[in-house]
């Protein structure tokens, strides 16, 4: 009996994990995660996150780039938001130097941002209690046009463009390892905790003129609230992808946003298009269901549900700008079938889809 029990044991998550030219997987994303807990640090944990759903997966697919230099492999590959992301692979790490897609400071819609140096987001082998801190600079630059209403009119002037400039440092420790479970599998992992840390300086530029530093004069907290970041990431030896990433909410700390591996067994369909949209999950749903509002312009729209005789049922009306996700209360719907509509604040229909409830 004793030689049958297995022994608990520390994993290492070797340089073999990192991905190459070609390597493709997939990711889901939880945005309203519920009962995630993120324990505190140490040895030989166990963390439940079967409670994750999410209406489609997303491809990841690293690919080289023409460019390259001696003993290192440029990669390419799509973030969350399905833009780019370009890597510098070496035989022990992975360092980002330029993404393209929404920025994370809320400016746009659509954004480059060039990393330098190039910022180390994975350096392997991985062993528990293994810590580092990694320093970058970004610069991004963005035309009025392209800026939200909201924004501009938070700045003193209205200038034809803004330029940010960040100083990040990131701070990783391999803080606990243990037993992950999710949708789909249990997993060996070693969980590294990423504090990220933003100092942000903003200049704006008017016509021909000179760039002027507006940061002491700007309403820089209402701006940015959140500059920084706590981010945990599971590593498992079972899986070139993370196993689980959780995003930490500043408020409260509590898990914000979870993305996680999905795998063949899973029947998740695939997103493959950027195309403004909205999916309800679970669908057929008993309860509650969630809608995800998925690259949206900003503006308000108008959620309904119909029954099949085009009588409206439920009407909800939200700000959105990109993604959203919302969840409502079904419990009075009868059983039967649904639609459910989206429409923009000029009243145009954007997709009407079909919703199923049941009961026990």
């Amino acid at each position: 009996m004793f030689l049958a029990r297995p022994l608990a044991g520390q994993p290492v998550i070797s340089s073999s994990q990192l991905p190459s030219n070609g390597d493709t997987f997939f990711m889901a994303v939880d945005k309203l995660p519920a009962g995630i807990r993120v324990l505190a640090p140490g040895p030989n944990q166990r963390w439940d996150f079967t409670s994750l759903m999410a209406p489609f997966s997303r491809q990841y697919v690293w690919r080289s780039e023409s460019k390259g230099k001696p003993g290192a492999q440029y990669l390419i590959t799509q973030t969350e938001s399905l833009s780019e992301a370009r890597f510098l692979r070496t035989s022990s790490e992975i360092k980002l130097y330029e993404t393209y897609g929404q920025d994370p400071f809320g400016l746009s819609r659509k954004s480059r941002m060039v990393y330098s140096p190039a910022l180390t987001t994975l350096k392997l082998p991985l062993r528990y209690q293994d810590h580092s801190i990694h320093r970058s600079n970004l610069t991004v630059t963005v035309a009025a046009g392209d800026l939200s209403n909201l924004f501009l009119r938070k700045l003193p002037f209205q200038p034809d463009s803004i330029r940010l400039k960040v100083a990040i440092e990131r701070r990783t420790e391999a803080d606990a390892w243990g037993k992950l479970i999710i949708p789909g599998g249990i997993y060996d992992v070693v969980r590294q905790k990423q504090t990220e840390t933003r100092t942000i300086q903003m200049e704006a530029r008017v016509g021909q003129r000179k760039w002027q530093n507006i940061t002491a004069i700007s309403p820089m907290s209402d701006l940015f609230p959140n500059p920084n970041s706590l981010v945990y990431t599971f590593f498992s030896n079972n899986a070139l992808e993370p196993i689980a990433i959780v995003t930490i909410a500043p408020r409260d700390q509590s898990a914000e946003k979870v993305e996680f591996r999905v795998t063949d067994s899973q029947e998740l369909p695939m997103l493959t298009s950027m195309k403004a949209d909205l999916f309800a999950f679970p669908n057929p749903a008993i309860v509650n269901v969630r809608f995800e509002f998925f690259n949206l312009p900003a503006g308000d729209y108008e959620l309904s549900i119909y029954n099949l005789l085009g009588v409206p049922i439920i009407k909800k009306r939200y700000f959105i700008s990109g993604n959203r996700t919302e969840k409502m209360d079904i419990s009075e719907l009868r059983k039967g079938t649904y639609l459910y509509a989206l429409k923009d604040d000029r009243g145009n229909t954007l997709t009407t889809k079909r919703l199923i409830v049941i009961r026990p």
